[in-house]
């Protein structure tokens, strides 16, 4: 949504073509909008700044996505369906949305192993070793005469 609103921000008039709510349809573009798109460029928008934006719109997984659905067509400036997404179009698209949703299954795969082992890494609870920390220094309950740890309380992790 973000990109489309890019885009439309650099035109002297919003395309129909591009969703403008959450929830829009994401339609692909015709074959050579791109001219019919950068013909309606605001005059201060340098033509590199459109390049980029709609390129950046048509990379949009959400684009690709919908590129690769079965009988997707492609739309003019207004938004109207005008010819059927071409077989290897789709299946480029098909391979690429594929690509791309395994390697976020990856990323989320090793930031859930990445926090799992976090936390249940050892926490340095005793930054400075006088046991302080750890309540070694102060008197318990769980101590014995003259200040000695029993030996359930000495073998118990710092935490």
């Amino acid at each position: 949504m973000e990109r489309a609103r890019r885009v439309n921000d650099l035109l002297v008039a919003p395309i129909g073509v591009l969703p403008t709510a959450e929830g829009d349809v994401v339609r692909p573009f015709r074959l050579g909008l791109g001219a019919e798109i950068a013909a309606r460029r605001k005059p201060e928008v340098p033509a590199t700044a459109l390049k980029r934006a709609i390129h950046d719109y048509a990379r949009s997984f959400l684009y690709v996505f919908a590129a690769a659905q079965p009988g997707s067509m492609r739309h003019d400036l207004a938004g109207t369906p005008v010819e059927p997404v071409s077989e290897t179009d789709r299946h480029d698209a098909q391979r690429d949305s594929q690509s791309r949703i395994a390697r976020a299954r990856l990323r989320r795969a090793e930031r859930e192993a990445e926090a799992s082992r976090e936390a249940t890494s050892p926490i340095d609870a005793d930054p400075d070793g006088t046991g302080a920390s750890c309540g070694l220094a102060s008197p318990d309950p769980a101590e014995g005469p003259n200040g000695v740890m029993d030996a359930e309380r000495s073998t118990r992790p710092c935490v």
